[in-house]
């Protein structure tokens, strides 16, 4: 099914390792995928369209390919359209990818992508002008799993190739099959304050986790994360909705705000809003609040001057599957 007409645009923003984007994001490590997941190389640099759009995702720049790239993605919402940033976790930079598709509700297609440069419905685009745009050639297919696409969410696979975007010569990109967060999964992952806000963080690490009555309402929950580092533990937040993580949030104190981690309404493991101002250790993860301020990134420290035991309750499996799934795992 074409529908050219239905796509406002398709961007992809360049972030070098050394800047910091709008976004805010950490230049995150490869610790989780292993040594080799985006080792770059000249070996591929000549290969064929059909030969790299297969397989692993994989980014060329220039005479340098990037093999086994980690991808993910986060929802975009507008009032003018709605689409997907795809975000390609290199060694040593981070590609976005923006997709916008006018009006409502998403449908399954395939397009082939010309790279007319009159009205382009891929682009690449520098960070510092978004707007300025070079045209880019392959193709787009968007599906979901079953009729209701917003209750199962889309794959995207995307293969394309500029040959002319400044800073470099060429740019070859290809992803495949990847999830887009359904809507009927925003609330499977949350971080939750509790329900009495005359409990401290050291008065609730002395009660059970099970006993913790929570708000209703998440202070952040999937659809707010753009992608979550497992190596650094860093959230980064959607760009365009925004996390409200410190809304409404009770005076910290010196013993800090506790809040719970959930996932599919289990409590996984305990923390708290902290000031680095303190004076009062904390043996279980803290967000330290003054980092959060005015940033689109939150990291989810240990502890906080405390000494935490074993194992790490942030590495949960529970929460790592999760991200995974819902194409939000980063290196």
């Amino acid at each position: 099914m074409r529908m050219a007409a239905a796509i406002c645009g398709i961007f992809l923003l360049v972030a070098c390792a050394d800047y910091v984007g709008p976004q805010g994001q950490p230049d995150g490590s490869d610790g989780l995928a292993g040594e080799d997941r985006d080792a770059g190389s000249d070996a591929g640099a000549d290969a064929e369209p059909a030969e790299f759009c297969s397989g692993v995702a994989r980014v060329r720049v220039d005479e340098v390919q990037y093999d086994s790239v980690t991808v993910t993605s986060e929802q975009l919402i507008m009032n003018c359209c709605e689409g997907a940033f795809l975000h390609f976790h290199l060694s040593d930079m981070n590609l976005v990818v923006m997709i916008k598709f006018a009006g409502g509700m998403w449908e399954p297609f395939e397009i082939e992508l010309d790279g007319d440069g009159a009205d382009p419905i891929v682009s690449i685009c520098l960070q510092e002008d978004p707007w300025d745009c070079a045209p880019l050639a392959g193709w787009l297919k968007v599906e979901c799993e079953d009729d209701d696409c917003y209750e199962s969410g889309f794959k995207i696979s995307l293969c394309g190739t500029v040959t002319d975007p400044t800073p470099f010569q060429e740019l070859a990109f290809w992803v495949e099959r990847l999830q887009v967060l359904p809507y009927s999964w925003w609330e499977r992952w949350g971080i939750y304050l509790l329900e009495d806000d005359g409990i401290d963080a050291a008065e609730a690490a002395d009660m059970p986790l099970s006993s913790l009555s929570l708000r209703f309402e998440p202070q952040i929950d999937l659809g707010g994360i753009a992608y979550y580092s497992g190596s650094s533990h860093t959230m980064v937040f959607s760009t365009w909705l925004g996390s409200g993580l410190l809304r409404n949030l009770p005076e910290l104190g010196v013993r800090g705000v506790p809040f719970v981690v959930v996932v599919d309404e289990q409590p996984v493991y305990l923390g708290a809003f902290y000031s680095s101002l303190s004076s009062t250790s904390f043996d279980h993860p803290v967000i330290l609040v003054d980092e959060v301020e005015n940033t689109y990134s939150a990291v989810i420290h240990r502890s906080y001057a405390g000494h935490p035991g074993s194992p790490d309750p942030r590495s949960d499996t529970r929460i790592f599957q999760l991200f995974r799934e819902a194409g939000k795992l980063a290196p």
